[in-house]
């Protein structure tokens, strides 16, 4: 019985997960029930797939999955320790479950046709939120809130995320398929207007010139990276004196920092709140270095802190890095960062396209992490472990057979 289901209908569910990992790739910069949708029927049609002692095989013998499953369980055990209430620990678990991903995609042994279906459709789908946010600004579809006009299925954090690694693709394209270069120069340049002309969101802009630096050290090793700097000041002066939105935002970072005061609210300032949350926060890490406070205990120690100095209270310091800290301690933030560092090492065993990929995903990951909680949170969490799964279940397994 088992045998004949798994002949005649194992292998039609695995077909199907695959497909829902292609929707997973497309729904990444839609809206967030797109993914909930794609990534539950994943799920769904990946255990009714079967070949469990398969998919246990594929797994241990993948770095990358064992990685993001040693992550996870610390993260459990961080549940034994916690000073949250359970609900709250619970909570904030719960929105790490999507690092499980990772190894049930490389579990389904990606080919690499499913792999190119996942990226073009990425691709794709960031091409209709191009469009459609250009569209915005030629006023032929509503606008969307003050501050972030021209963003679509996205807020501006996220948009500018996207966006700088499409523009990222889109160089990479340009430089390895001369036959189609105009083509994708013109999309790259787009999708850089876009970014720093249209959109508002600065973590953005970080991420940008981490990969830019990242393009020229690709293709020109360490002097690419000094010529970089002088591509990005050209740029940012560039952008500062045509650009209202760029130089409005520029403008705002350098009086929050000068005017930064502990304690005081005159206005909202996404990088005022950020600067006390990365003080406060680190004063919750020196509070038990080691192994954190436990999963999801951020708010709670906070709160100790913050209390005591009226500050306003958060459970996310907008920072990844200080969030596994403030959670596990020196020991997450080593799962985490080794994590990432172990793809850029194995990137280097891959096809040229799929180095560039994997090296643009963590590069990605790193410099967005400086300012947001990206695995915490829900579409960039996404992204990266789909995007990151993908590669690796097809390419890699390649290289170690």
């Amino acid at each position: 019985m088992i045998v004949w289901y798994q002949e005649k209908l194992g292998c039609r569910f695995e077909t199907a997960a695959k497909a829902m990992v292609v929707l997973s790739a497309f729904s990444i910069p839609l809206g967030t029930a797109w993914m909930s949708i794609s990534t539950a029927l994943l799920f769904l049609f990946w255990l009714l797939s079967g070949h469990f002692r398969q998919k246990f095989n594929t797994i241990t013998s993948n770095g990358v999955a064992l990685w993001a499953l040693g992550l996870y369980l610390l993260l459990a055990i961080g549940l034994t320790y916690t000073s949250a209430d359970w609900d709250s620990a619970m909570h904030v678990f719960s929105k790490y479950k999507k690092i499980l991903f990772i190894p049930i995609i490389i579990s389904l042994m990606i080919s690499e046709k499913w792999r190119r279906y996942a990226i073009l459709v990425f691709i794709a789908s960031m091409l209709i939120v191009l469009v459609m946010s250009y569209l915005k600004y030629l006023q032929i579809l509503p606008y969307g809130p003050p501050g972030q006009e021209y963003t679509v299925f996205k807020g501006r954090i996220a948009h500018g995320i996207f966006m700088s690694f499409f523009f990222y693709l889109m160089v990479h394209a340009a430089i390895l398929y001369p036959r189609w270069r105009w083509i994708f120069s013109i999309i790259a340049l787009l999708a850089m207007i876009n970014l720093l002309f249209l959109n508002t969101g600065r973590s953005g802009y970080v991420v940008f010139a981490a990969l830019v630096v990242l393009l020229f050290f690709q293709y020109f090793n360490w002097r690419g990276v000094l010529i970089s700097f002088v591509a990005l000041f050209m740029l940012v002066v560039l952008g500062y004196f045509v650009s209202d939105h760029f130089r409005n935002r520029i403008n705002e970072s350098v009086s929050d920092v000068k005017a930064y005061v502990p304690g005081e609210y005159n206005h909202f300032s996404g990088l005022r709140y950020r600067l006390e949350f990365y003080q406060t926060t680190i004063k919750v890490i020196k509070k038990s270095p080691w192994f954190g406070h436990g999963t999801g205990s951020l708010e709670t120690e906070y709160k100790k802190i913050a209390d005591k100095e009226g500050l306003v209270v958060t459970n996310n310091p907008h920072n990844e890095f200080m969030m596994m800290m403030a959670q596990l301690g020196i020991i997450g933030l080593f799962a985490f960062s080794g994590m990432l560092y172990y793809q850029w090492l194995l990137s280097y065993q891959l096809d040229l396209e799929s180095r560039y990929i994997v090296q643009g995903i963590v590069i990605t990951m790193v410099s967005g992490c400086l300012l947001n909680s990206l695995l915490l949170d829900a579409g960039e969490g996404r992204f990266y472990v789909v995007m990151i799964a993908v590669i690796f279940s097809g390419s890699i397994l390649k290289k170690q057979s």
